[in-house]
Formats: C-alpha cells, structure tokens, sequence
C-alpha cells in the first residue's frame, strides 16, 4: 500500500497512515523548516520544492494520494476577505487534482478547512468535488488558465446545465465523498472541525463507510488531560524536553490574562484592560475540562492560545499535544515556523482511523496493527498504553509487521 503525500508538511497526515502500515514513496512540500522536521522523523525522504515544478513521471506509481492543500484562502478566519478559489493559493488544489489524474490511485484522501463549504457562496467546493469525480478531463478541459471571476463564472454556469456541480455520470471515474469531520471525536483533546474529501476508483466497485465516532461531548479527552499526563502521553508536558520553551510575555498581557477566567477570553478583560476584538478566539484561555479550541498556525497578538492556570501562551509542545503529535516527534526552526509548521498539521490520530478503514475497507488488509490501535484509541485514558503513542514504538510496531509476514 504505497502513498504519495501531497503538502506533506511536518507529516500529521503521513503520520497516521506511515502508523497504519502505508509506505510513503514521495512526500512533497515547499516549506524548508517542515521539510527539515519531516526528514528529521520519518525513515523515508522529503522532496522540499514547488508542486506545479515536479515531474510526475519521476514519481513512483502509488496506490493512495493524501494532502491538504492550503487552506488559507477558504477560511473562515479571513472573515471577508477570503477569496477562496479566485487566487492562486486557493487553486493550488488542482495541483492535486493534476497528481490524481495522471497517477490513477485507487483512493485519495483531502483534507482542508471547514470554511471550504462556504467559500465563494459554495461553489468552490462543488468545482472542486466535480473536478475529482474526473480529474483527467478537468485537467484536460479547465486547468489551461487560471479562475478568475470571469472564468470561474462561466464555469459554474456551464455545469448548472447538469442539475448541479454535485451530479455524477457515466463518466465518473471517481466515487467521491465530502465528509466534516470534528477530529475531537476520534480521540484528539481539540475541537478541530475540517473537511475530508476521499475518492475512491470507481473500476474498484468498492464504496467508504466512515468510522463511526468514537467520543462525544460528554467524554472528549480534554486539555488537561493532554497536559497532565492522563490520556495518550501519561507524563506530564512538562516534562518533554524538546519544542517546550515558555514563550515570554509583557507584565501588561500577564495582567490581562490574570484577569481572564479559565475557559474566557478578551471579553472578560476589566475596563482598564479592555482590547477591541470580533473574533472570540483573542486571549482565549484553556478550560482545563474541555478540548483545547483550534490549534491556528499564525497570528498576531492575542491569538496564540493560552494555558488554563498560568498567564502564558502556550508552548509549542503543548500545541503539538493537542494536535497529538508524539513527544518524541521534535520540531525544527524558529518558535514561529514550529507554530507554523503544528497549526497547520492534520492530527495523526484523528486521521488515524481513517487509514485503518481505508486499509480495512478498500485494500482488505487487517493486521495486528489495526486491532492494537483500535484498542488504543478506545482507551486513550488507560495507563496501558504509557509509551505507546511514541515514534519509537510506531517505528517498531511497522517492523514487527513487516517481519512477521
């Protein structure tokens, strides 16, 4: 079961499928300090470059492709601003796309943010789900010439002449799904809302099942909990000796977040200290019994999360533990790039189980890995599993597969 990974980043997503037993022939990304932080954890190699510059022929046949490509542009986060697929970052999905039609795997997996549903009144998110259901003739027909406004809309009413850009036919080559998905409810101690869109080959005859949610509100693994040791880790954060450097703050914003309750935000600020905001994530603090709020990659002051019980933003470690990163998974560069680098990750155990159905569903694979990991994730608060969730035993657990067969 080999993968290509497409904006492969510092490896969230690889991480969940290199745990599941895929072998990862080609990773890409143009990030230099994700690259860096790739090499420096997985057993296999990065191409760091421009996705629209790489030569497909030079890639090796694979029968999955994974990515997540840039996000930024569908965001909701970019409140009225965000121009979705009429720029060129929001297009660099059809690089993608472009990957799937000449590769042909049997199963592709793409992840992007929730605000991608909404973006352009809702049509990108149609064009996009049309152009995979068959990515040749999109390449073929539609990918000459970049979306402008004109363009997009002669698009968009080109296809309104077959119901909708949601209408399949004969041609598909794809069965293509859009599935939103809170990755709190697989074991992930965040509220992380997000979009993957899975598309399987339709010669497979073979249709996904999404795995059914594992946690609800009423038992999420919570921040604390990721912090002190009590669920995935069984240490305390504190004691990890990489990424985990305290950020240093002014005496002004130890005051503000003195003043702000466990689980407040800006809005809890007294008079004095009162700051102008709209978006409810400024000076949010943690609250200790409930999933972190989304792990961001960038942003000014106010935006960097906050720990429940001291006046202090978090530690990039801490992110990387709500984004469930193992501990022994270190982070290379600046203390920006590594936010960077955590905020823009997939969770690798929130798209864990989506490899091992997919290993399950499409290829007929179940091993020992499967049973062992569902076993974990069912019980991420037994102290059982102390050390398990490390690249160590993840790099061990593959061996003893590979040795066994």
């Amino acid at each position: 079961m080999r993968v290509i990974s497409l904006f492969s980043g510092a490896g969230g997503m690889d991480l969940g499928f290199y745990a599941a037993g895929f072998n990862i022939v080609f990773a890409n990304d143009i990030f230099k300090e994700a690259c860096l932080t790739y090499e420096a954890n997985f057993d296999h190699e990065i191409t760091q470059g421009d996705i629209s510059k790489i030569n497909h022929d030079d890639i090796l046949e694979a029968d999955v492709i994974i990515g997540g490509f840039p996000c930024q542009d569908f965001s909701i986060l970019g409140g009225g601003k965000r121009q979705g697929i009429l720029v060129k970052r929001g297009q660099l999905y059809k690089e993608f796309v472009r990957m799937v039609a000449h590769k042909k795997p049997k199963v592709f997996i793409a992840e992007n943010v929730k605000g991608i549903l909404s973006a352009n009144g809702g049509n990108a998110i149609a064009l996009i789900f049309n152009d995979f259901l068959n990515p040749s003739k999109a390449v073929n027909e539609f990918y000459k010439d970049n979306y402008n406004v004109d363009l997009f809309e002669k698009i968009i009413h080109k296809f309104r002449n077959r119901d909708s850009l949601f209408a399949r036919n004969n041609e598909d080559k794809y069965l293509v799904y859009i599935y939103k998905v809170n990755f709190a409810d697989y074991g992930v101690p965040q509220t992380r809302e997000r979009v993957l869109i899975i598309g399987i080959r339709n010669d497979l005859k073979k249709e996904f099942v999404f795995p059914k949610p594992i946690y609800s509100e009423s038992n999420y693994i919570s921040s604390g909990e990721a912090l002190m040791g009590k669920a995935i880790y069984f240490e305390d954060v504190k004691l990890v000796p990489h990424n985990n450097e305290i950020p240093k703050v002014s005496e002004k914003v130890e005051k503000m977040l003195e003043a702000i309750p466990e689980g407040g935000n800006f809005e809890h600020l007294p008079e004095h200290l009162k700051v102008k905001s709209i978006m409810s994530n400024i000076y949010r603090k943690l609250d200790r019994n409930k999933p972190s709020n989304t792990i961001i990659a960038n942003g000014g002051g106010g935006t960097h999360g906050y720990h429940y019980e001291e006046p202090r933003p978090l530690t990039n470690r801490e992110r990387a533990r709500f984004q469930t990163f193992p501990d022994d998974f270190v982070f290379y560069g600046t203390r920006g790039k590594i936010r960077t680098q955590i905020g823009n990750a997939v969770p690798p155990l929130g798209i864990l189980p989506v490899a091992l159905e997919i290993k399950r569903q499409i290829f007929g694979v179940e091993d020992h890995l499967n049973s062992t990991y569902w076993d974990f994730l069912r019980n991420l608060r037994n102290p059982k599993f102390k050390d398990f969730w490390t690249m160590n035993n993840i790099k061990k657990m593959r061996k003893e597969i590979v040795f066994s067969k």
